[in-house]
């Protein structure tokens, strides 16, 4: 692979650059345990993620309880829960604050586009890396689009004012590598995401990294 130098990124959240699963996990749990519904493993929630925070609670529901009513219900509870246990035990991977750091100093634009919530988004980006660390930020919610749709990484680009060639999208899932196929960027995909290898078995990304010095020289084109 012929070496690139990336002037910007765009990052996914939840598996990429921040190990989220213990607080949704929990988090889901409460809120079935409130309405009287089974809950669910850390394996299962694990297996529910990647399509937004609505899917998550669909999934996550008895196929009996899976009416449109119901969802909508239990998912604005479960962001009121969410919301008060976001980050707990919610923390950024190992090496991923000294990638971000290494980045900046480098003149590199990042973004983080997600489809968590977008309050919850900013709330995670300020709270684990710091004020104005990323150039943009965007999750779901009235009037934003949901990953894998190309307009995410769009919205991104035009924020951050590069050429989506000098882009490249790093992720954890095949959602993401989809989101960037749409999006018509080079992507990235991580392996120590909540997934693994098995992330990518149906849609593989254009590279795999397997450790974040790995990720840095591939943006850097080291």
């Amino acid at each position: 692979m012929i070496k690139k130098r990336y002037t910007a990124v765009i990052f996914d959240m939840d598996g990429t650059l921040l190990y989220t699963i213990d607080d949704i996990a929990k988090s889901v749990n409460l809120t079935l345990g409130e309405f009287g519904y089974p809950l669910r493993t850390t394996e299962e929630v694990t297996s529910f993620v990647n399509n937004g925070s609505v899917k998550l609670i669909e999934r996550s529901l008895p196929e009996s309880a899976r009416d449109e009513e119901t969802i909508s219900k239990v998912h604005e509870r479960y962001i009121e829960i969410y919301s008060l246990h976001v980050c707990e035990k919610t923390r950024p991977y190992d090496g991923i604050k000294a990638l971000v750091k290494k980045l900046g100093e480098s003149g590199v634009k990042m973004a983080v586009v997600s489809n968590k919530p977008d309050i919850l988004v900013k709330a995670l980006c300020e709270k684990c890396f710091g004020k104005g660390v990323f150039d943009y930020s965007s999750g779901i919610g009235s009037g934003l689009p949901i990953k894998p749709g190309r307009e995410c990484v769009d919205r991104a680009i035009k924020a951050m004012e590069v050429g989506r060639e000098d882009v490249i999208y790093v992720g954890d899932s095949y959602v993401d590598v989809l989101t960037a196929r749409n999006s018509e960027v080079f992507c990235a995909g991580v392996l120590w995401g909540f997934g693994g290898e098995k992330s990518f078995e149906k849609y593989e990304p254009d590279v795999k990294v397997s450790s974040t010095i790995e990720l840095e020289k591939l943006i850097l084109g080291e």
